[in-house]
């Protein structure tokens, strides 16, 4: 079975919230062992040793990520009309992903090769929706978005 995004992403955010139980566990694997379980031991605790640089890096892409979270709760309702936010959902992860690109926090290389494609793809899915007339009919005659999106 394929591992979707948010599965990642609520395995990432349970580790940051066991960060200090996980790095305890792995900082005293070697504890009390000697010879080759020993060996073996230092050589698990060096590959799943995470530094603070890693850390910080696990929670800027939560924070990335966030919005991709809320986004598939806010389409995934049952019994609510999903089309209409369909725009301004997509408006809101453009605003997000281009001011992250902006931000100092989320300068690591591989972080922004990530952004850069996530505003490619969303920008190829953006031309797309704009293609369609159902999204924009839907958000303009619906009650409580009408006009507003488009001021």
């Amino acid at each position: 079975m394929p591992i979707r995004w948010n599965t990642t992403l609520a395995e990432i955010e349970r580790g940051i919230l066991l960060q200090n139980a996980i790095t305890f566990w792995v900082n005293t694997l070697p504890d009390g062992l000697r010879g080759k379980k020993r060996a073996a031991a230092v050589r698990k605790q060096a590959k799943l040793y995470i530094d603070p640089k890693g850390w910080q890096f696990l929670e800027n892409l939560v924070e990335v990520l966030a919005p991709f979270k809320e986004f598939t709760s806010s389409l995934s309702q049952k019994k609510v009309p999903t089309l209409p936010q369909l725009l301004s959902l997509y408006k809101h992860l453009e605003n997000h992903l281009s001011s992250c690109r902006l931000d100092v926090r989320f300068s690591a290389p591989n972080l922004q090769k990530a952004l850069s494609m996530a505003l490619a793809k969303h920008d190829k899915h953006m031309q797309i929706l704009l293609k369609k007339k159902f999204p924009l009919l839907a958000a303009v005659l619906h009650p409580s978005i009408r006009l507003k999106y488009f001021e």
